[in-house]
């Protein structure tokens, strides 16, 4: 196990690295593009971008408090919130693992063991994966509505495997694919906020993100899935353009800003008053 987390967060550090050296080339070289592209920006887009992104961040920690309820370890909201934001800021870590561990660590302290913390963890990673790749494939497809009977099959077969392997009860798995789904339609919505006319469909646009943050989970190299994500943009969007790049990029520093924003209160209620968080 230990030559396993050594090798992905050396894996990991590389990788950052290549990123940070990359941006660095990018823009000592194409200074006046960036300044461009950013003078253009609509600061009431960014402003609906991170609102929609904060809401499908509210609808996933309802998600994992649902998840709790699943393996029969109900907990509070709060909780919810605060292991969801501590492996949430943890997952930026180089190594794949830290976003686990940090989540692992709030259950753990709860009383929650790792085995039944570590099967929580997999079954909302499973959740968040599936959603995010059923919604994006179906908005994809829905610019050519007819191939969208092709994504039926998969979006009625996913989620009664999930069902069956974890023995959730029909009431509560509705609950939780609807919430998710609400989820990722805030999540794509905010990815079309930025991109604009860069890519011509808004729905395309916000299938290709969401298809992309299911790649880019799956690459546990990369913290939280960073270049990957931006990557699968790219290549989904079908035309690897220097205004993608920007788009992506200015998206993901939208997602990190929402990230200390849901993290930060959590964290403060967590100092000043633990009680409410402890159960």
């Amino acid at each position: 196990m230990t030559k396993i987390v050594s090798w992905k967060a050396w894996t990991g550090r590389i990788w950052v690295g290549g990123l940070v050296l990359f941006g660095v080339i990018a823009i000592y070289f194409q200074p006046f593009s960036w300044q461009e592209f950013y003078s253009q920006l609509d600061p009431a887009k960014i402003a609906a971008a991170l609102v929609f992104i904060t809401i499908g961040k509210v609808l996933t920690i309802w998600l994992v408090k649902q998840s709790l309820t699943v393996f029969r370890q109900g907990r509070g909201f709060l909780f919810a919130w605060y292991a969801y934001s501590v492996g949430d800021i943890a997952k930026y870590l180089p190594g794949g693992v830290w976003g686990f561990v940090g989540s692992l660590s709030v259950f753990r302290s709860s009383g929650i063991s790792l085995a039944i913390g570590g099967r929580i963890l997999v079954f909302e990673t499973s959740i968040l994966i599936v959603v995010s790749f059923l919604t994006g494939l179906g908005l994809v497809l829905a610019v050519q509505w007819p191939k969208l009977l092709l994504a039926i099959p998969l979006a009625f077969a996913a989620p009664i495997l999930i069902m069956a392997k974890f023995e959730i009860p029909f009431k509560l798995s509705a609950e939780i694919f609807l919430g998710q789904i609400v989820a990722w339609l805030f999540f794509g919505a905010s990815f079309t906020m930025i991109s604009g006319e860069i890519i011509k469909s808004a729905t395309y646009a916000a299938g290709v993100f969401n298809v992309s943050f299911a790649v880019g989970t799956l690459a546990v190299f990369a913290p939280s899935g960073i270049g990957i994500r931006e990557i699968a943009i790219n290549f989904l969007a079908g035309e690897a353009s220097r205004r993608l790049v920007e788009v992506a990029v200015l998206h993901r520093a939208i997602w990190l800003v929402c990230d200390i924003l849901v993290f930060v209160p959590i964290f403060l209620i967590k100092i000043f008053d633990r009680d409410p968080i402890a159960s």
